[in-house]
């Protein structure tokens, strides 16, 4: 094989496919890239064996071929090559690097024996914007769980009816949903990990399409010349609707930032006491207090535009409640049952999103 192309082009996509090979991987040539030049197109793959990342540059080929190449070291080279242009050529595992001022040979590996991709064929395909996507992900992604002790709550549900998309992730203690508008639909649902999640919002663009493309075990995103291809989660996800309280007996609306900047002063206090703090309605102020034995207490008092005819106390963990109002922004509702039941979050004036945090026991 041998390929000319722009250095600082081969280095962007470099950065982004070049995260999923690994140093820490047990298996060695998945510390390596995949190339292949077929033409003028030079295809770069990497793969953690759980998701694949591709792209796919123009430049000048003048023969076809594959090879694999450390990642690592390929990437670090060119980030310290001042050449404009490069040209990657290889003699069976010996990869030569040429450009006008600097010349370099790596020791490669068999392309032969890099994981290859199953041929899929996908059930079906829509479009979304990458802008409005990404959103909806950033709003969501954090609410899955870390814990792989259930594997099901480690990934978000994408459930598409009509041209709804619906994201959900929930640990168990708290869920974040919401929805989107695509262009075209199939009544389905799956379940994508949050880390490939994670990675699709660092190859999402500003206005740009998306295309979404769902089979039985495998989803692949496509942003212009990038994809990513990743396994889905099997399983039930857990039945989300039927926890979402139909009715409140108290809402109070107050701006995100200014509760959000409460919140995180309690923190301070309760973060020994896994972010026990307690939220108290009385009149036309809320009280936000949390104690600790050890480092003292603190109390934070926020007026409200809206005076309530009812008391009301309840305990939750701060720090959910702080995930959820720094990716919202104005206005919120917090709306309260009872002291068993969840506090419901909504974005105020816009129903697309809406999340729950689960009370504290024992209060």
């Amino acid at each position: 094989m041998k390929f000319t192309t722009q250095k600082e082009e081969l280095l962007k996509y470099l950065n982004i496919v070049s995260r999923l090979a690994s140093t820490r991987s047990t298996l060695p040539i998945l510390q390596n890239i995949y190339l292949v030049v077929n033409g003028n197109n030079l295809l770069i793959r990497s793969t953690d064996l759980e998701q694949t990342l591709e792209v796919n540059i123009n430049g000048e080929g003048e023969s076809s071929g594959a090879v694999t190449i450390p990642a690592r070291l390929l990437t670090e080279y060119l980030q310290n090559n001042t050449d404009k242009i490069v040209t990657i050529s290889n003699d069976d595992l010996i990869i030569k690097i040429n450009s006008a001022n600097h010349d370099a040979t790596l020791r490669g590996m068999a392309a032969e024996d890099y994981p290859t991709l199953p041929e899929v064929a996908y059930d079906f395909t829509t479009t979304m914007s990458s802008v409005v996507l990404s959103d909806a992900i950033n709003k969501t992604v954090f609410s899955s769980a870390s814990d792989e002790t259930r594997p099901i709550l480690t990934g978000l549900l994408f459930k598409i009816e009509g041209n709804n998309l619906t994201i959900v992730g929930t640990d168990g203690y708290r869920l974040a949903k919401s929805v989107i508008t695509i262009k075209q639909g199939k009544d389905s649902q799956f379940i994508i990990p949050k880390r490939s999640l994670q990675e699709l919002l660092r190859i999402l663009p500003l206005n740009e399409e998306v295309t979404l493309s769902l089979a039985q075990n495998q989803c692949c995103a496509q942003v212009g010349d990038t994809k990513l291809i990743t396994r889905v989660i099997e399983g039930n996800f857990p039945a989300f609707e039927s926890i979402i309280p139909k009715k409140h007996s108290l809402e109070v609306a107050i701006n995100s930032q200014v509760l959000l900047q409460s919140l995180k002063l309690a923190s301070l206090f309760s973060r020994d006491s896994a972010f026990s703090t307690n939220l108290e309605i009385k009149g036309d102020n809320l009280i936000i207090t949390a104690t600790s034995p050890v480092l003292g207490d603190n109390s934070n008092k926020i007026t409200l535009a809206k005076k309530s005819d009812t008391d009301f106390k309840i305990s939750v963990n701060a720090q959910y409640l702080i995930d959820i109002l720094s990716v919202l922004s104005g206005d919120v509702l917090l709306q309260f049952i009872d002291q068993k039941s969840p506090v419901v979050v909504r974005a105020h004036l816009d129903e697309r999103y809406l999340y729950l945090v689960m009370p504290l026991r024992g209060e």
